[in-house]
């Protein structure tokens, strides 16, 4: 599916297994592999560049080597032989090597009391401090390691384990036991193939389980399909449900908006949508808050995340997915208590309008639209509203709550006439400070979400909606609609989100609320775009729509053109280390991959 030849690698995507927390990356500058945890005390603060690790000849670290990807294998290629890597089952990593190449980890930068235990049995543990223990079990071949504690600095030295294959057989393999308090290695280990074998067709089922989708996108659902695939963790420690870490390397969380995204994607699947969906209602606070994201080390109730859900729950309701009686409670009860206090929580001026006190609370940090500062008074976030209070009612109706349906449905309607009414201005929706009473119009593709409503909006503002989305002077580009105008001072691609580039949940947010409006063509299109940028770039969260930034004139991403050179053993120079070039990737991610399966599914459909 991907490799070292391929226009998507390690940088790009990790290989990694469904529910494990061990992730294998290509660093982007240096070009090594490394074998990290997918754990972070709190978000965007990781270890990522743990355990470095490289083929060995002759002592000498090689870089005159391939690899390549599929569903349960990941496979290095050297002149002396191949070491394959897959997983078996969410806490087990199995490693074979065949004919006389080594493999050696290098363990370094330990920090205080974090150690390494050799065992009798011949394997041995590495301890970290809040990332958790790794064992490694030695199962054919020879284990080496010089492992050190010293005592006035109360860690371990850096050191090494080297894995060697017998002389004799030319192989090795070892079991690399993952976990948080104690580990033993298993009396017997099933066979490396079949290990390789069973994860392969786990992802096969649930690649055949997400739907239909045009054949010109077949490559691209797969990779997709892949990245989501290997984004689940299950649960442990404070996660109590099983989620989807936004990436395995870079934003080890599980967000909340994130979930709703990828419950859309899932759809094929009712029992996986609903669990992702349900996923973060299972830390719902007294009041009715849910974390804005979550890990297995805490949940982070700093801001809220964007209510998306009933966005989401409207696409499972439309789909003709039959929920039984408990899930229909249990989603009732808990949108419910959410989107209250959204009603309440976020309205503290009482005008019956509700606001963002957070960026982060629209989903996107740096979107344009907060220049004015918070707390902000916006249509993207009283249309969510309008389809979770219409939710609320549908859920309340098919429990037998009538009373509550005509509620939530009155709620709704006094929300969409509030949108309209003091929202809609001179052909477009504005913005406004709820402090200072100032109204801005804005260039940021926000304004265009209000679209996600459709046919209950009025037809002039459905028009002028798509006039806008359909404009490549204003936000259409070949690959989707950009997140800030073209023509905005503020349209930035360098290390942005909101400032410019192609967000797939937004195209999906996009498409979906085109096709409900009548729009069918302008939505295919649009996602046919949106989807052929992902397949070339990246699904990533955030894609450039360019090869150049127009703010910089930097390129935006620098093809790997690295070619390995096969020589001989006569070769004085083989086993040099040499440096690969550098490459600006893309990374996928779980929301940008969900996006781009729901988009590619909503063409198919």
């Amino acid at each position: 599916m991907f490799g070292t030849k391929e226009r998507f690698d390690l940088c790009s995507l990790p290989f990694s297994g469904r529910d494990s927390r061990l992730a294998i990356f290509e660093d982007e500058e240096t070009r090594e592999l490394y074998l990290t945890f997918s754990r972070s005390p709190t978000p965007r603060v990781e270890r990522k560049r743990l355990i470095r690790f490289a083929p060995v000849i002759d002592n000498k670290d090689i870089v005159s080597w391939d690899y390549d990807v599929q569903p349960g294998k990941l496979t290095i290629s050297t002149i002396k032989g191949t070491i394959e890597f897959c997983f078996s089952g969410p806490k087990l990593l199995r490693i074979r090597g065949k004919g006389s190449v080594s493999l050696r980890f290098y363990i370094r930068d330990l920090k205080i009391y974090e150690n390494a235990s050799p065992r009798e049995d011949g394997s041995v543990e590495v301890v970290y401090e809040i990332l958790g223990k790794l064992l490694f079990v030695p199962l054919k071949g020879v284990l080496r390691q010089d492992s050190f504690w010293r005592n006035t600095t109360a860690r371990t030295d850096d050191f090494t384990i080297d894995i060697i294959p017998s002389v004799e057989a030319q192989e090795f393999e070892i079991a690399v036991h993952e976990y948080y308090s104690n580990g033993v290695r298993d009396e017997d280990y099933p066979p490396f193939d079949q290990c390789a074998e069973r994860s392969a067709a786990d992802f096969e089922d649930f690649l055949s389980s997400l739907g239909s989708y045009p054949e010109e996108f077949s490559a691209l659902v797969r990779r997709a399909a892949w990245a989501l695939w290997t984004s689940r963790v299950s649960p442990e420690s404070r996660m109590v449900a099983p989620a989807y870490l936004s990436s395995k390397v870079n934003l080890v969380r599980a967000v909340g908006w994130e979930q709703a995204i990828i419950s859309v994607a899932l759809m094929g699947d009712p029992d996986s949508a609903y669990e992702a969906l349900m996923s973060q209602f299972a830390y719902q606070d007294e009041l009715g808050q849910i974390p804005n994201n979550i890990s297995d080390m805490g949940e982070d109730y700093i801001t809220a995340g964007a209510p998306m859900q009933g966005f989401a729950i409207s696409h499972i309701l439309n789909s003709g997915i039959m929920l039984d009686s408990a899930k229909l409670e249990e989603l009732y009860r808990a949108l419910s208590r959410y989107t209250d206090w959204w009603l309440r929580a976020r309205c503290r001026d009482g005008s019956g309008v509700p606001q963002y006190y957070h960026p982060e609370e629209c989903g996107w940090l740096d979107a344009t639209v907060f220049t004015w500062g918070v707390p902000l008074k916006a249509p993207d976030l009283v249309s969510w509203l309008v389809l979770q209070t219409e939710v609320c009612a549908k859920l309340a109706e098919k429990i037998g709550k009538q009373e509550e349906a005509e509620k939530w449905n009155a709620e709704s309607s006094r929300l969409l006439d509030v949108l309209v009414g003091e929202f809609w201005e001179d052909n477009q929706f504005v913005y406004y400070n709820a402090k200072t009473g100032r109204r801005f119009k804005v260039n940021s593709v926000l304004r265009l979400l209000p679209i996600m409503l459709g046919k209950r909006l009025p037809k002039d503002i459905i028009d002028a909606l798509a006039r806008d989305i359909a404009d490549e002077e204003q936000f259409l580009t070949d690959g989707g609609v950009v997140s800030e105008r073209l023509k905005s001072r503020e349209f930035l691609l360098d290390g942005t989100a909101l400032r410019g580039g192609v967000l797939p949940a937004i195209q999906l947010i996009l498409a979906s609320g085109l096709r409900d409006a009548g729009k069918k063509e302008l939505s295919d299109e649009l996602a046919r775009r949106a989807c052929r940028l992902a397949d070339e770039m990246g699904a990533a969260d955030s894609i450039p729509p360019f090869k150049f930034d127009p703010g910089t004139g930097k390129p935006i991403r620098v093809e790997d053109e690295f070619d390995i050179k096969w020589g001989m053993d006569s070769d004085k120079d083989l086993f040099k280390t040499e440096r690969r070039d550098p490459k600006s990737a893309v990374e996928w991610t779980s929301a940008g991959s969900a996006g781009v399966l729901a988009l590619a599914l909503h063409i198919g459909s």
